[in-house]
């Protein structure tokens, strides 16, 4: 409820519902009584690996390409004609895209790929359209585009409102969108979605990196410019929890952030009998790019020139605007949502519980859509998701 966020621990928010992350073990023990119960251990962490030297004639854009090409073969090998592509136009799912389509073993029937169109600025949202109108035609994919503005968050008659999906607090805002596209997928034949998580953190900069740049890293950036902790509506009660040291699993092979999502999106998938594969959240790549020196990682120097290797233009691989979906959440929040958001907020679980002040959430609601501001719109939205997920459990 402060930070739109759900910590991926073995711990979820609800008492009785564990999550068996990466590398865990779960063991199920039977008690004197014949009752079970369920214990979950952390691996040991993953080896952090440090920046290296390159040798002499070394070539990372294709090592990179190599490794992502090689990981793809263990599953389009045994999965051919059955796997898509999510494309956004961004420089991970292009990535991924272009990397599926160049190491296809057969060509006849046009590789798919789906994508959301975005709502926001004009000119921003012309600039994805292009960019993933370059990518389909350059790669000769059969497209499939949904729009965001036609699937809003939580708008009436939709999967979740409805009741035909679950609503759970740690799946994405834009589920009904990425629902539309999934169900598409499998209509289609899909088996095997690609996705592009992890892209962005591949080529992250430590922050002893960041400073030796002359640049703050993000962390002590954010901290600096910190707003007091909790949001307006939490209660004192709720607030002193955020002071409590939370029991977050050991490192991964992967970046936190891409564990986190593939886990927390994984279930979304298979409720439409798909596989979601992320290459680009291998421990092998993950590795191979954690030991590229900083000219190489800085800019996502290594993965924008991958890309421009299979003849796409500078459009794609520095785009003018970065990709963002806070715009349809907004709208979706201010507009359709509102009359539900309504609804919950005056009949609060949360309030009865004494994490959140009613009257502060409802009118803090109410003053934020009398504006044009988006920030706002994730917490809105993440104390509606978690109303509604406890209504239904009443």
């Amino acid at each position: 409820l402060t930070d739109y966020a759900t910590p991926y621990a073995r711990h979820t928010l609800f008492r009785d519902l564990l999550l068996l992350t990466e590398r865990a073990r779960a063991s199920w023990l039977r008690g004197p009584d014949g009752a079970h119960a369920v214990t979950i251990d952390y691996p040991p962490p993953w080896p952090r690996p440090v920046a290296g030297t390159l040798r002499e004639g070394a070539d990372p854009v294709g090592t990179f390409d190599a490794i992502l090409t090689a990981s793809l073969h263990r599953w389009t090998a045994v999965s051919a004609g059955t796997f898509s592509c999510e494309l956004s136009g961004g420089l991970d799912s292009g990535i991924v895209t272009a990397t599926a389509a160049a190491s296809r073993v057969s060509t006849a029937t046009p590789l798919r790929c789906y994508g959301l169109s975005l709502t926001g600025p004009a000119e921003a949202a012309a600039d994805q359209r292009a960019r993933r109108a370059e990518l389909v035609a350059t790669f000769g994919l059969r497209d499939t585009e949904i729009p965001m503005a036609d699937h809003l968050p939580l708008a009436p008659g939709s999967c979740r409102v409805d009741g035909r999906a679950p609503v759970l607090p740690w799946e994405e805002g834009y589920y009904e969108a990425m629902n539309a596209l999934l169900e598409r997928a499998r209509a289609d034949g899909t088996e095997v979605m690609l996705t592009g998580f992890g892209g962005d953190e591949l080529c992250s900069l430590r922050p002893s990196e960041l400073r030796a740049m002359g640049r703050v890293p993000r962390a002590i950036a954010s901290a600096s410019n910190m707003a007091p902790r909790g949001t307006d509506f939490l209660t004192p009660f709720a607030k002193a929890t955020l002071d409590e040291v939370l029991d977050r699993p050991p490192r991964a092979p992967s970046c936190e952030s891409s564990v986190e999502v593939a886990a927390l999106s994984a279930a979304r998938y298979m409720r439409h009998g798909l596989w979601p594969l992320h290459p680009l959240c291998t421990p092998e790549l993950v590795r191979f790019c954690a030991r590229l020196p900083v000219p190489w990682r800085a800019a996502r120097t290594v993965e924008r020139q991958l890309l421009a290797s299979h003849g796409v233009s500078p459009q794609v691989t520095q785009p003018r605007f970065r990709d963002d979906f806070s715009p349809a959440l907004a709208l979706g929040m201010r507009t359709h949502a509102r009359p539900l958001l309504t609804r919950l907020f005056a009949n609060s679980a949360l309030a009865d519980q004494g994490i959140v002040d009613g009257d502060r959430l409802r009118h803090g609601y109410a003053q934020w859509c009398d504006t044009n501001q988006r920030a706002g719109a994730q917490l809105f939205y993440a104390a509606a998701s978690l109303e509604l997920c406890l209504h239904r459990m009443a």
